[in-house]
This record gives structure tokens, sequence and C-alpha cells, in this order.
């Protein structure tokens, strides 16, 4: 008996262990890993480039069978982005490991986001990790800028190239034409030597962005020989009282140190004394005024003579002298007169009275001197009645 039941019990396992094995094993669904080597066939990180079709490439994870999840995003839209079960509603899934985007409109700023989805057909999806790549930036816009030959007119075909822009990161720069020369680092200025001879001549510059967009800019001068400078007076000077103010400009298109000296047949001159120079950076140097000129620059000064003779006063002319380093002078005449005095002898007096009255009248114009002198009142040139007062108050000695 004993052993018939032995027999039944080992008979009753082997039917369990059989019925064990012959039940078919229920699947568990286990979220996939993130994707890896996910890269940009197209685009480098947070690199511009104008190149529009983005093309992104992963590898597929170890023993994963499914899909993904995919998303091209502007940054102003995502700068963060997960999938789940609400975000990838409407999304279209891919099973291919690559994806592509052609974009079209303004420069933008992208994010790409990917995720692997598992499922064995019985819900819910198991989502694995997203993971990013960007920003990816496309930018199509061409760099501006500008650029400037310095000094102007130039006496010489070497210059300095003053350049400003927006963004761009490489120039190329010819006397030739846009686009020619060797591709350089952007500088904000550089020596140049324009071509050889005379006349007006042209740089011409490509600008280029990290994107690889261009444009082009360009600057002409006309190159001269060594010329003399120019000095010229503001306006026609009169004397109101023993001291004289004449406002004066000039210019060197060489540069360098310029000296000023002065002549006077009846006055006597020393600087620093009897007459003085100002304006911008001119210092005296015994009897002389020195300044160190830039090339091209306009510099103001301020002739003032103090300790005239009003009262026999005759019409004076003061010689002012300007030199350049290669000894080249410019002279500028003051001719000092008193308001009114229309025939230029020193004083006022009855004819110049009835000139200005017929001037006033319109009998007949005045010449370009006396038209000077006969205003009294303002510097407009305008000859009016109080012009004409003026000169009668004056020559009556009132």
């Amino acid at each position: 008996m004993k052993r018939r039941k032995m027999k039944k019990t080992t008979l009753l396992l082997f039917t369990l262990v059989m019925l064990m094995m012959t039940i078919p094993k229920v699947s568990v669904s286990v979220p996939p890993e993130a994707v890896q080597g996910l890269i940009s066939t197209s685009h480098s990180k947070n690199v511009p480039s104008k190149t529009t079709a983005i093309d992104m490439e992963w590898s597929i994870p170890t023993g994963y069978t499914g899909y993904y999840y995919t998303l091209f995003a502007k940054t102003t839209d995502y700068t963060q982005f997960t999938f789940d079960e609400d975000s990838s509603e409407d999304i279209p899934v891919i099973e291919d490991p690559f994806a592509n985007y052609n974009h079209t409109g303004d420069d933008a700023s992208y994010y790409f986001y990917i995720a692997p989805v598992w499922t064995d057909g019985i819900p819910p999806e198991q989502y694995g990790p997203t993971s990013s790549y960007g920003p990816i930036i496309i930018d199509r816009t061409p760099p501006t800028g500008t650029v400037i030959i310095s000094p102007k007119p130039s006496p010489t075909s070497n210059v300095t190239l003053t350049f400003s822009t927006d963004d761009a990161v490489k120039m190329r720069v010819s006397n030739l034409g846009i686009g020619q020369g060797t591709e350089i680092d952007f500088l904000t200025s550089m020596p140049w030597e324009l071509e050889e001879g005379e006349g007006v001549r042209s740089v011409y510059v490509q600008l280029s962005d990290i994107a690889g967009n261009t444009s082009n800019i360009s600057d002409s001068v006309t190159v001269c020989e060594n010329t003399a400078p120019q000095i010229y007076k503001n306006s026609q000077q009169y004397a109101d009282s023993t001291k004289i103010v004449a406002g004066l400009s000039i210019i060197d298109f060489e540069g360098g140190l310029l000296s000023l000296s002065t002549t006077s047949e009846n006055l006597t001159l020393i600087a620093g004394n009897t007459f003085n120079i100002t304006g911008i950076g001119w210092t005296e140097n015994g009897n002389l005024y020195n300044i160190n000129a830039t090339a091209g620059e306009t510099i103001p000064l301020s002739f003032t003579y103090d300790g005239l003779a009003i009262e026999n006063l005759e019409p004076e002319t003061i010689s002012i002298t300007v030199n350049d380093p290669a000894n080249l002078s410019a002279i500028c005449t003051l001719k000092i007169y008193l308001k009114g005095d229309l025939n230029g002898n020193g004083i006022v007096e009855l004819v110049d009275v009835e000139k200005a009255f017929y001037f006033n009248a319109g009998l007949y114009a005045p010449s370009a001197l006396e038209s000077y002198i006969i205003n009294t009142v303002d510097d407009d040139k305008i000859i009016s009645m109080d012009d004409l007062r003026d000169i009668f108050i004056r020559c009556m000695g009132l």
C-alpha cells in the first residue's frame, strides 16, 4: 500500500511540472534605454550655419524593438521637452534611426528631441528617456559693415583701413575687386598699400560670418603728391576797440608738425605778448606757434591782437603763414578796418555816410569789400538803416 501511494504522488508531481511547462509565458514590458550616439550630420551644435536642411542620426538601443517619437522645435517654443502620453499625442512615430527637417522662413534656432518607445501590443506604451540635441542655429543673413580709408586725400599709397561689422569673423581685402585676396580673420584696422600712382584708388572688402554668409563693401580715396597746407579766415575783420579777434581754419592733407608765423608792416607781433593763437593743440614756440596735425583734419585757431590805436588806425594787413614738414606753405591775410570805413582810409567820414545812404537806398550795389565794411551792426552783410545810422553816429563822433 505504501509503495502504491508513492507512485501516485510521483505521477501527480510529474503531471504538474508538465502543465507548467506548457502554459504560455506572460510578457512583462520594460521601458527601453535612451538612444545612443545622437548627432546631426548637417550641423554642429551651437554653431551658426546657412544650411537649411537639418539631418539627425542615432544608434538603436541595445535589444530594442519598437519605434521613436521625434520633434524639431524652435528654441522660442521649447528649451526642454519630455515625451509622454500627453506630449506625444498627434506626433507621428518613425521606425528608422534617422530624421530630417527642412527649415523655411526667417533665421531660427532649433532643438531636436527623441524618445524610443516599446510596446508589445498591450497598452500602455513604455517610453524611454527623452534625449535632445541643440541648439541648431540657422543663419542666412549676410553680415553688415564698413571700411574707411584714411587719410583722405592721401599723399602716398600707404594708408590705414578701419573696419566695423555686426558679426563678420573673416574678410578678404583687395585692390582688384570683390572676393579677391586671401581670407583673413576680421580686423578692426590694418595698414594697407593701395595701387601705385596718383588718382582715385579703391579698396574692396568681402565680409564673412560664421555661417558662411558674405557681403561686399568698399571705399575710395584720391592719392595725390605732397601738397601745401591750407589756411583760410572765417570772416572779414573790423576794429571796434583796441582788440581784434579773428577766427581761422587750417588743414594739411599729409599731417605732421605745422608751424605758424605772423608778419605786419606797422604792428609789432610778439607771440604770447602782442598776439596769441588759441585752438585745439596749438603751443607757443619762441615767436611761432606749432601743432601736430592729423592728416586731413580741419584745425581751428583764433588769432587775437590787443593794443590797436583806434584813433590813429589806418587800414592794416596781418599776414599769417603756415608751414608743413616739407616746408610747403600757405598765407592768409587779415585786413583790419574800422567798421563803416567804406574807402579804407582809416577814418569814418561824411563820404562814408553818403555811400552808405546810396547803398541803403539801392542806388548802386557795393563791392565785396564795401559790403563787409558797411555792415556795422551785424555780420549778415545786409545793408540796413541800422548800418547807416551807426556810420553817421561814428562820423559825428557821438
